[in-house]
């Protein structure tokens, strides 16, 4: 193409092409080497098209332009790919930080489920037993006191009730934090330990058979 326009309309621009492909994808080294074989070309054509004089002052502007392009969309080149690598290890840093985070908030619910199955547990199981074994107890003292026609019946007959509420109190903190149905044998444990506990107070044998 510079032969076919001839010496008098220089192509140097067109040059820049191969040039510019060189320097982003092969480097300064290469790139200079596209340059001084452009600037050979364009005065190859030059001497075909017939020039009088070889414009040796031209030709070296032309090459120093070219290494002096070259050299600056190498450096471009090599900004855009750190940069590049850069944005590339953030991502990579972030998405562990996410993932670890995913990984630590899945453990802290873990925890605070078990911690939360065992309160309910020890409510449904300890606290649920005991205040149960406690009416009993009650239940009996009243039962005892109005054959007797004694005048602490009322009071007895609150004891009942005031122990049965927080029975019931308890059943309905436990199931907030805690469902026996959910675990396979947690009735069969919370009936066990009953009959433990009437056995021990009102020395009687109970025994729970599941």
């Amino acid at each position: 193409m510079d032969y076919l326009t001839g010496y008098e309309r220089p192509l140097l621009l067109f040059y820049l092409l191969p040039i510019s492909l060189a320097a982003w994808f092969g480097g300064f080294l290469t790139d200079l080497g596209i340059a001084v074989v452009s600037v050979a070309v364009s005065m190859l054509s030059d001497v075909a098209a017939g020039i009088p004089a070889l414009g040796y002052w031209n030709a070296g502007m032309a090459l120093v332009s070219y290494a002096l392009f070259a050299g600056i969309l190498s450096k471009l080149q090599t900004l855009v790919s750190e940069l590049d690598r850069r944005v590339q290890e953030r991502t990579a840093a972030l998405q562990r930080e996410v993932t670890e985070r995913q990984r630590l908030d899945q453990e802290i619910a873990q925890v605070a489920d078990r911690e939360r199955r065992r309160l309910g547990q020890d409510l449904h199981d300890r606290l649920g037993q005991h205040l149960t074994g406690t009416a009993l107890a009650a239940q009996v003292l009243k039962d005892k006191l109005a054959t007797k026609s004694a005048p602490e019946v009322p009071e007895a007959e609150k004891l009942v009730r005031y122990v049965e509420e927080g029975i019931d109190l308890t059943r309905n903190l436990a199931r907030g934090f805690f469902s026996p149905e959910l675990e396979a044998d947690g009735l069969s444990v919370a009936l066990e330990g009953l009959a433990e506990n009437i056995s021990e107070r009102f020395t009687i044998n109970c025994i729970f058979h599941g």
